[in-house]
């Protein structure tokens, strides 16, 4: 379980994160999670006015922290790989293009967007193809974090979020979406795909669902510390994530 050290001003934090840190081999890197790269220059100002330096810091993004605990200890017990909003943007991009001539009505608004006047040139299709796959491959991820169950979960059933009216918004995208990771979904029938650029493909949240609850990590394994420094908010998978599977392979620490 995660150590919580609390305060209601940022700067009394510092104390218990440089203590810590005191304890730890200095010849080993030490990990602290940070929102924003302005917090991260403000810790490491101040820990050198605390202890005269500041070195041998790796300063990560939660979501980059996330991804190394879940796949260095998962590649025993998973072979998926690990789906990139880079990647997934890709395959919104062309089932986007896809869907934008097909003639089933769930796509008129998509439809209408994407050829807002008959002026509408290729080129600014193109262009919000693109952009409009990258908007939605941020917001597949956000219901995978916050709203698996409410939303991605009633989708999987067949269902819509607000059964008796549905919108014309959440049609397309329950259509787009089960069309990637529905049961018939692509990412779900490559699992039996002899195409490696889709084989046994995976979310961050499938990867972690894939580990062991008690994984046999050895007896030479070393839990390292993980500092969690000035979030204000973790999605409903990351406070899963790092207070239950995680918390077995890093001794963590949230300021």
């Amino acid at each position: 379980m995660p150590k919580l050290h609390y305060s209601n001003r940022l700067d009394r934090l510092i104390g218990p994160l440089a203590q810590n840190l005191e304890l730890e081999d200095p010849f080993e890197k030490a990990e602290i999670v940070v929102p924003n790269f302005s917090l991260q220059k403000w810790i490491s100002l101040q820990l050198a006015q605390r202890v005269g330096i500041a070195a041998n810091l790796r300063f990560l993004p939660l979501e980059k922290a996330l991804q190394e605990m879940i796949l260095l200890p998962g590649r025993k017990f998973s072979k998926g790989v690990l789906i990139t909003r880079m990647m997934l943007q890709r395959l919104l991009l062309e089932h986007l293009r896809e869907k934008s001539v097909d003639p089933d009505p769930v796509w008129k608004p998509l439809q209408q967007y994407l050829n807002s006047s008959s002026e509408t040139s290729v080129k600014d299709r193109e262009k919000r193809l693109f952009q409009l796959s990258a908007k939605i491959s941020r917001l597949f991820q956000d219901y995978e974090y916050s709203r698996n169950t409410e939303i991605l979960g009633r989708w999987k059933e067949g269902d819509f979020m607000f059964e008796s009216h549905p919108s014309v918004l959440e049609q397309w995208q329950r259509e787009l979406w089960l069309s990637l990771f529905g049961p018939e979904g692509c990412l779900i029938r490559s699992d039996n795909s002899s195409d490696s650029n889709l084989k046994a493909l995976r979310t961050l949240s499938q990867l972690y669902d894939e580990l062991p609850e008690e994984p046999e990590l050895g007896n030479g394994y070393k839990r390292h510390k993980l500092h969690i420094f000035g979030l204000s908010y973790f999605s409903h998978f990351h406070q899963q994530a790092l207070t239950q599977k995680c918390s077995r392979f890093r001794d963590i620490h949230v300021y």
